[in-house]
């Protein structure tokens, strides 16, 4: 099962989070989504990956699988720009896949929408890089569920 599945990582290093976006003091933040505060059916939430490397990689792949009850707010392929790293967001049915040519060293963050479709218990799912030209450079996150309710619950 998925929300069994611990994070690791060789050299890259990978950890996804969930967040509401909520008003909070006039201004807008971000509320990680938890089982005391679930997501709601309807609601947008941002998926935040924080990709941390040791050193400069080339072709880095990241695959983030979503849970079941989720769905992308954006269903075309973007070029993106976030700090000091360019990378293409390509959405899929199950998934939302990037892929970044170049990698420097360091900490970047990738966020992108999506929209809670249903309510219920899901797995989460997990995001996967790899650095296609060299395997060993791998990381996977942590696998967690996630809570899903209807407005009125």
């Amino acid at each position: 099962q998925q929300e069994n599945i611990k994070a690791s990582g060789n050299g890259l290093f990978i950890e996804r989070e969930l967040y509401h976006q909520e008003i909070l003091n006039g201004q807008a933040q971000l509320v990680p989504v938890t089982e005391e505060h679930p997501a709601k059916v309807g609601e947008h939430l941002t998926i935040r990956m924080v990709l941390r490397s040791t050193q400069d990689l080339e072709f880095v792949q990241l695959y983030d699988q979503r849970s079941a009850a989720l769905e992308p707010l954006d269903f075309m392929e973007q070029n993106r720009y976030s700090g000091n790293l360019y990378y293409c967001e390509v959405p899929h049915d199950a998934s939302t896949c990037f892929f970044i040519k170049r990698l420097p060293m360091g900490t970047h963050v990738l966020e992108y929408e999506a929209v809670v479709s249903q309510s219920g218990s899901f797995t989460n799912g997990i995001a996967t890089a790899e650095c296609a030209y060299a395997p060993e450079f791998r990381a996977q996150s942590q696998g967690k569920r996630i809570r899903c309710v209807k407005n009125n619950e």
